[in-house]
């Protein structure tokens, strides 16, 4: 007879995503590229990643701990994405991979390496394209990603013999124009292989071809094209193909591409007959490259990880793949999303800063910087950039140049840095304040004013090496300054702050405003006429040196954060959400002219009156040379490292687990924890009681009684799987009813009842 023990009380949640709940925690077991994960099948504690330069990752101990090792020598970009322990003689280890160019094999355990495949052209996987016969291990087949050549190994990999080159046909035009059909060899992106017939394997193109062997890699006959884009016949890498163990004649199949106009394209793919037919079971138009699938409750558990070769910074041209984990419980109808649930983490400091200052002394010579100490340079214009951070690490918000080799860069905490070699090498300078600088300018060599946080306005006179606070009449934080003739200065900020000065910085007074928005940048053409931008599209003009601002209604109600004028009537305004602005008539009107933009723009300069950058958050630079009508992108970044690139099941049947190879480590799923919690409920809505024999009693009181919410009540294990569930037609505020279940096994199971958005969850142990 079973009982029944209540762990924990009722907790109400509230889901959101693709489906309810998250049955899993995702662990992360290295933190450094991994391509493939593999473990010894005869004891699953011992696991071996591949990993980028030649490197190898071994675990003793289930992925605790991990020695670190690499083939022959470290270094090279070689990617280790083919990693194969044997299974009958488990101290074989045979690996392969891009830029890797031969394949290596250990006979023990990884200590040692012996090359054991090579060619006068290197050998090249570029999928999951290695694999050993379930029946006859010592069985082994690979495909060449560069010839299309199937090499086959009888002796657990110790030698290989090219059995096959697998051929397509393509079309090429001839030497007067017309097309002809040419035999080529297939580029293999991956391989197949059917558990119930060996003999029966898959050779897979990267134009989303699907090859098929009946006599074990020696023919080939071409079955179909899973997808055909309507551009680049080559961007459709079909990288993983599996079969279910439950029913070998049903397989799944993933295409990554890199183009984002390049559509139909991507998705995952699924037979039932064995391969010879395939259709798109789900994600169209998104990269894949990862696929693994087990039996779960009689259908197939299907996981799937994306890929994105490029984080591209516009949203309309990106190629949805990259940060996408989902699993499926029915064979691909219905899917879980992890996206939002794996710590996701930047390779590279830095590398996504936002950039909030450009500044030009020549037509040549120009920063740009930002956040966590990024700092720029261009020679040429803006066209290319060199990272010029270093040792630099607070924020900087501004730098000025007042000649080719002087020049200073500040920021937050109120540093200062001065080089005098034209950004090589910067030293300190004493500001005399920890408040931010925001903004600096100078009028010659020898005297300097910056404003920033609080108020705060230093002036130098010693060409940069020491600062005075000077009184500015506000505490409202300045963000702008700007001399305007040898005498005359204006600075803004926050609160509709305008203050000018008549003795070049040393005394200030406040100028009447006519906003009370945070006011971001001032800029003047000449003496008499200056702009001025802020927060809620505020837009300002004078016409007589300062003294009175007139606002001019742009129409936009968002942050306009900086503004450039070639002349008197050429202008342009950046803001966030993209937006970029040029006028031709001083600022009367304004033309939306950049608009697939999303992230924030922070500074806008001209380096002569036809070439422009333009600068903004996650590491953003655009180039035009042509007045602004058009912009390249020069720097952009490349967002969270979240490139999957295998999903494997290792363990003993029923309790694998799935481990996560990917550009952000090595990931295990584990720790269950089937719901999100996001608070607990003082009182408890869901009982379950033991009745007699099989029978269990389960009380409900509805969370919402006024709404009658459909009801949907379950039992979850703590791998997350389903084991009971049914619809509850009742409109009773209180629902009582017997549950028989004389299958269960002993152990901790979830009982929830959803009700809506919400779920009612008790933890109970059934013995």
């Amino acid at each position: 007879m079973k009982k029944i023990y209540i762990l924990v009380c009722l907790m109400a949640i509230i889901i959101t995503g693709i489906m309810i709940g998250q049955p899993y925690k995702w662990k992360r077991l290295i933190d450094a590229d991994a391509f493939d994960i593999a473990a010894n099948p005869q004891n699953y504690n011992t696991l071996y990643a591949g990993g980028i330069g030649r490197v190898i990752y071994r675990s003793w101990d289930a992925g605790r701990t991990w020695d670190t090792f690499e083939i022959i020598y470290r270094g090279g970009a070689a990617i280790l994405n083919n990693v194969i322990v044997h299974p009958i003689d488990t101290n074989v280890i045979i690996v392969g991979g891009l830029l890797f160019g031969e394949i290596q094999r250990s006979t023990d355990m990884g200590e040692t390496w012996n090359s054991v495949l090579t060619r006068t052209r290197p050998v090249a996987l570029n999928g999951k394209a290695m694999m050993y016969d379930p029946h006859n291990p010592d069985i082994m087949y690979l495909g060449d990603f560069m010839t299309g050549d199937i090499f086959r190994s009888t002796n657990r990999g110790a030698s290989w013999d090219s059995i096959s080159t697998v051929m397509k046909w393509i079309k090429i035009l001839d030497e007067n124009g017309n097309p002809k059909d040419t035999l080529i060899p297939l580029t293999i992106g991956s391989m197949g292989m059917r558990e119930d017939s060996t003999n029966i394997l898959f050779a897979n193109g990267t134009g989303g071809e699907v090859f098929m062997s009946h006599d074990s890699g020696f023919t080939w006959k071409f079955i179909q094209y899973l997808v055909e884009p309507q551009l680049e016949q080559t961007d459709c890498e079909i990288t993983r193909m599996v079969f279910s163990p439950r029913d070998p004649l049903t397989g799944y199949a993933v295409i990554t591409y890199l183009f984002f106009n390049n559509l139909p394209n991507g998705g995952l793919y699924k037979t039932t007959d064995g391969g010879y037919t395939w259709f798109l079971q789900a994600f169209k138009d998104t990269s894949m490259w990862a696929v693994a699938v087990r039996e779960y409750n009689g259908d197939d558990e299907v996981f799937i990880g994306g890929y994105t070769e490029d984080f591209y910074v516009l949203e309309n041209e990106r190629v949805p793949g990259a940060g996408i984990v989902r699993r499926s419980q029915d064979g691909g109808k219905t899917w879980y999303s992890y996206d939002e649930n794996i710590e996701w983490w930047n390779k590279n400091y830095r590398s996504d800063s936002d950039i909030y200052f450009a500044h030009f002394f020549s037509p040549k010579l120009g920063f740009i910087g930002g956040k966590d100490g990024v700092l720029w340079r261009s020679v040429d214009s803006g066209n290319i950039w060199r990272n010029f951070s270093y040792e630099i690490y607070d924020d900087i918000y501004t730098a000025h140049f007042y000649s080719l080799s002087t020049g200073f860069i500040a920021g937050s905490n109120g540093f200062i840095k001065k080089t005098t070699n034209s950004g090589m090498i910067w030293r300190n300078c004493n500001s005399n304040t920890t408040n931010t600088i925001y903004n600096m300018t100078f009028l010659d060599s020898a005297k300097g004013i910056a404003v920033g946080a609080n108020g705060t306005i230093i002036v130098s006179i010693n060409e940069g090496t020491d600062w005075t606070p000077i009184q500015s009449g506000t505490y409202q934080n300045l963000r702008s300054v700007k001399i305007i003739d040898p005498n005359t200065v204006i600075a803004v900020g926050d609160a509709g702050t305008i203050i000018k000065s008549t003795d070049l910085g040393d005394t200030w007074l406040a100028i009447s405003s006519p906003t009370t928005a945070d006011l971001k940048k001032v800029f003047f053409i000449n003496e008499n006429i200056g702009f001025i931008s802020g927060d809620m599209g505020t837009f300002m003009k004078t016409t007589n040196g300062g003294n009175q601002w007139q606002i001019i209604n742009t129409n936009i109600n968002i942050a306009l954060n900086s503004l450039y004028f070639i002349d008197e009537n050429t202008g342009f305004i950046c803001g966030n959400n993209g937006l970029l602005l040029k006028t031709t008539d001083g600022g009367k009107s304004f033309d939306q002219i950049y608009k697939p933009l999303k992230y924030d723009l922070n500074d806008i300069t001209f380096c002569n009156s036809t070439t422009g950058i333009l600068i903004g958050d996650f590491k953003m630079a655009y180039h035009t040379t042509d007045i602004g009508n058009t912009w390249t992108i020069k720097l952009y970044g490349f967002g969270a490292t979240a490139n999957m690139w295998s999903l494997r099941y290792w363990g003993i049947p029923g309790k694998e687990k799935l481990y996560m190879a990917s550009e952000a480590g090595l990931f295990v799923l584990e720790e269950p924890s089937p719901v999100i919690e996001y608070k607990n409920d003082s009182e408890n809505l869901l009982f379950v009681w033991h009745s007699n024999s099989n029978e269990y009693i389960i009380k409900y009181s509805r969370n919402e009684p006024d709404k009658l919410l459909p009801l949907h009540f379950r039992i979850v294990d703590i791998l997350g799987r389903v084991i009971s569930e049914q619809s509850i037609n009742n409109t009773n505020q209180n629902i009582e009813f017997l549950l028989n279940l004389p299958d269960i096994s002993s152990g901790v199971y979830l009982c929830q009842m959803i009700e809506g958005n919400y779920i009612s969850t008790l933890k109970v142990i059934f013995e």
